[in-house]
């Protein structure tokens, strides 16, 4: 009787074919979600420069006054004519008509999250209750 340990040659092909059909499957499940990971990766930064850019310009119109409340007056022809109140002051004559100074803008107290919004401050007389 012959006795053989071992595994013959047509064992070992088809183990190396089956082996070889499941690395395939796993290689293109591996690249699907590595394209799916990339194209995320790429959206994801491209939104973060979105919303840079948008706040870069943001900041640059409102340091320019956009945001502003608008004055429309009209001249002696009877035109309309556009003239921006961002900054006004009255030179007061006695105690109880103190001077004031008002400016107006969106970005004044730009680094002070209060201040950020639209505030009105009335004026206060010292010595008054």
């Amino acid at each position: 009787m012959n006795n053989r340990h071992g595994y013959s040659l047509i064992e070992l092909m088809t183990v190396l074919v089956l082996f070889s059909v499941a690395m395939a499957g796993l290689y293109t499940a591996y690249s699907v979600q590595m394209k799916q990971g990339v194209k995320q990766y790429k959206l994801a930064e491209s939104e973060m420069e979105l919303e840079i850019g948008k706040a870069i310009i943001d900041r640059d119109l409102a340091m320019a006054g956009y945001g502003l409340m608008d004055d429309y007056d009209y001249d002696a022809d009877g035109f309309q004519e556009f003239t921006p109140r961002t900054a006004s002051a009255t030179n007061g004559l006695t105690v109880m008509d103190p001077d004031t100074l008002t400016l107006m803008g969106t970005a004044i107290g730009i680094a002070s999250r209060a201040a950020q919004g639209w505030s009105y401050i009335e004026t206060v007389i010292a010595g008054a209750p």
